[in-house]
């Protein structure tokens, strides 16, 4: 099924590369007691983390164009869904059909998916080669973003890098 939209919360919106509604889905399913699976960046690379807080989501808002680390979240998920929690997994086509074929069709009840739109994710090499002709270590980074938002538009072809002291 193909749905799509924004969020209607002005902040949400504002602070999102995509209308933030993956935001707001991400936000009212741990508001239900449920388990968010979704892509961070976090000491220079991009991976899969757990939040179980409307602060914790926080850290999964914007586009990320390049591919995200999977690594022991399956395992983990199915870990979550045998204990009885409800788990919501936002990733790629291909990452959410790699859930749901390693979980299995027992934990159809409790594992929810939601399937971004891929373009086509580069390696993170590319980004990391990238960042090395302006003299910037990936590893350093405290923070990136892609498709940042000045006055409620995206700034197209701007990305804006926080290094750490």
């Amino acid at each position: 099924m193909w749905k799509q939209g924004w969020a209607r919360d002005t902040l949400v919106r504002s602070s999102s590369s995509s209308g933030g509604v993956a935001q707001a889905i991400e936000r009212a399913f741990v508001r239900t007691g449920g388990i968010v699976c979704s892509c961070a960046f976090e000491k220079g690379t991009f991976g899969f983390m757990f939040a179980e807080s409307e602060k914790e989501v926080e850290k999964f808002k914007g586009s990320k164009y390049v591919k995200s680390n999977p690594s022991g979240i399956y395992k983990k998920i199915k870990e979550y869904l045998i204990a009885g929690r409800k788990v919501l997994f936002v990733g790629l086509p291909c990452q959410v059909e790699a859930v749901k074929c390693y979980v299995g069709e027992k934990h159809d009840n409790s594992l929810y998916t939601v399937d971004l739109i891929c373009h086509g994710s580069p390696s993170p090499k590319v980004l990391d080669m990238f960042l090395a002709q302006y003299d910037i270590d990936t590893p350093k980074l405290s923070d990136i973003q892609f498709r940042n938002k000045n006055n409620f538009a995206v700034r197209e072809g701007t990305s804006y890098i926080v290094q750490k002291g």
